[in-house]
């Protein structure tokens, strides 16, 4: 796993752990829990499980791309990654929560608690973020992508000549004297 890029995830470190904070007042006005501390720390946790090692997977897609070439077996491998990692943030969930209820001698790891959802919206959100997602271009290359996208080179100026408008190429064209209507 060398050459990995960490940086640019940790870009959205602030708006996964807001993702959290959110989670958790909703979860805590919607009566399912009655403190609301416990909440806000297990879906931060929960988030960052998720959204952090989603990111960081996608941000190294080409690692993925140079190592596997069949299209087939690359997303496959990249759909097992997710699940993986719903699974593995259902089970830190599950632990801190039997952990801050002192119920720790009931926890037993592996054990079907609902971590459907987390598989669910992990997988969801990989793959989109595997297709749609470009977040990691610095500004330099954003600004030069919108420059080529904006710049529209001019090939051919009209030129007024013999009574008619001509294209002219502009290879051709030495010196533009304009007339005060064109000025």
């Amino acid at each position: 796993m060398s050459n990995w890029k960490m940086q640019p995830s940790l870009y959205y470190l602030p708006a996964i752990l807001l993702v959290g904070i959110g989670l958790g007042i909703g979860t805590y006005s919607l009566g399912f829990d009655s403190n609301l501390w416990h909440l806000i720390l297990l879906h931060s946790l929960t988030s960052f499980f998720i959204g952090f090692p989603l990111l960081v997977v996608t941000t190294n897609q080409d690692w993925f791309n140079r190592r596997i070439a069949h299209p087939f077996y690359r997303i496959l491998t990249m759909v097992g990654l997710f699940i993986a990692i719903g699974l593995l943030a259902t089970e830190v969930e599950w632990f801190f929560r039997t952990l801050l209820k002192d119920h720790i001698a009931n926890y037993r790891p592996f054990v079907s608690r609902g971590g459907l959802f987390n598989v669910i919206i992990s997988t969801i959100l990989g793959v989109s973020y595997y297709y749609h997602f470009d977040p990691f271009k610095s500004p330099e290359e954003e600004m030069v992508a919108e420059a080529e996208e904006t710049i529209d080179l001019l090939e051919n100026i009209p030129i007024k000549k013999s009574g008619g408008i001509h294209l002219m190429a502009c290879q051709h064209i030495a010196v533009i004297e304009a007339y005060e209507k064109y000025a």
